[in-house]
């Protein structure tokens, strides 16, 4: 696959990222992006008929602590006191999801 990006292609990818990018940074990201590609097909090429399907490596199954409440000494009133942002006894941040 010698298919080389586009400019067009930069800022369609740069778009559905949600990133700004500059006119400068558009012929660097042709090459990076080109060349991720051009391994991807190198992978998609690989004969991979005679290789078992694996979905993890580890042999270990249910491998988890047991859910044990543990008790702090500070109550909710002193944690929440040294927030910056409390609003009735929760936590308040700024919106994270657009």
């Amino acid at each position: 696959m010698s298919e080389v990006l586009s400019r067009e292609d930069i800022y369609k990818i740069a778009k559905l990222a949600n990133l700004t990018i500059s006119p400068e940074e558009v012929d660097s990201y042709i090459i990076e992006l080109s060349a991720i590609l051009e391994y991807v097909q190198q992978l998609n090429d690989l004969s991979t008929d005679k290789i078992k399907p694996t979905n993890q490596i580890t042999n270990l199954s249910n491998v988890w602590r047991n859910d044990v409440p543990i008790e702090y000494e500070a109550d909710s009133k002193t944690l929440l006191a040294n927030m910056l942002h409390s609003e009735r006894n929760y936590l308040k941040v700024n919106r994270v999801i657009e």
